[in-house]
């Protein structure tokens, strides 16, 4: 019993040891990665390729889930970390991509040029995805980085992503996301008009419309969505109103009624968006439709008291009558 006793205290002893040093080891690890991090940080290319030597990893990451290439100062060391087996579609906690972060220094360039891009290009060249599902905890959600760049209205990056590979009718499985929405002021973006004219001479559809989605209420249950991009050019307070002739000249539906049977032309009413809704009735939209309550364009503008839409509807109407 003595040496059963004494060899289990032995091994236990042992294993005690063990994980003294495994701990050590991890410990000396973590240092390590955090010394290559702050070199990556600093652009000092030596400092990196030494650390990645005495084994730093070359993914190590911070608090927030950023690897080393996401926060790498400098072509030479991007270069490096791509060469050396840098995973170039990790992503940050939040479901940001490596591609992301490399863009980010490209909105802060009034006018960035290809060089400003050399770096961007060289991850997609090597596999970095312009649209990716990201994660975050257990959500996960389509993104495409050309709605970054229109929501920034960045045509010189809208071009360049779609020139590599970003698809200008992305869905991302949302009811608002479709790069052309946002390209006309949905969503609260910034409309962009050369954005906008962009998108619809490079693939973009004009007749695209939202997807449906139900809505839950005291009420029971009834569907949003299938807005066209006329519905989303009536958003922002002082819209570009060439933006409209655009959409008209392209093929968007002027009368197309949305899940809730509104038109553009209604909508435009019900925001009390005034200068939207009379180009959209210079445009030449029916005067005579009803959404799903019955209600016309005629009866909101009485709703809502725009007395001079009010005005014009009804010398309108009152002239087909004639």
């Amino acid at each position: 019993m003595d040496i059963l006793a004494k060899y289990g205290k032995l091994r236990r002893g042992s294993w005690a040891v063990l994980v003294f040093f495994f701990s050590l080891a991890i410990e000396a690890d973590t240092e390590l990665d955090k010394q290559f991090l702050s070199a990556v940080k600093e652009g000092d290319l030596r400092k990196v390729e030494l650390l990645l030597n005495q084994g730093a990893t070359v993914d190590a990451k911070d608090d927030d889930g950023r690897t080393a290439i996401m926060l790498a100062d400098g072509e030479d060391v991007v270069e490096f970390l791509i060469k050396h087996g840098a995973n170039i579609n990790a992503q940050d906690v939040d479901g940001n991509s490596v591609l992301f972060y490399r863009l980010l220094p490209i909105l802060k360039v009034k006018i960035p040029d290809m060089d400003d891009l050399a770096e961007a290009k060289r991850l997609i060249e090597s596999g970095a995805l312009v649209e990716y599902t990201a994660r975050k905890g257990e959500d996960q959600k389509p993104v495409s980085l050309l709605n970054m760049a229109i929501r920034n209205q960045s045509l010189v990056l809208v071009k360049f992503l779609i020139e590599n590979g970003a698809n200008p009718n992305h869905d991302p499985g949302g009811i608002e996301e479709y790069p052309l929405f946002l390209a006309v002021g949905g969503s609260s973006s910034p409309s962009n008009l050369a954005i906008a004219e962009y998108l619809l001479a490079n693939g973009s559809k004009a007749v695209f419309t939202s997807r449906l989605k139900d809505v839950h209420s005291a009420n029971g249950t009834h569907q949003i969505g299938a807005r066209n991009a006329f519905h989303y050019a009536t958003e922002p307070k002082q819209p570009d109103l060439k933006i409209l002739d655009v959409l008209a000249k392209a093929g968007t539906n002027l009368n197309h009624r949305d899940a809730e049977g509104k038109t553009p032309l209604m909508e435009a009413i019900q925001r009390k968006n005034v200068s939207a809704a009379q180009k959209l009735i210079q445009l030449g939209s029916d005067l005579t439709l009803a959404d799903n309550q019955g209600k016309t364009v005629l009866d909101l503008a009485k709703e809502y008291h725009l007395d001079e839409i009010e005005r014009i509807l009804a010398e309108k109407l009152s002239s087909k009558t004639q």
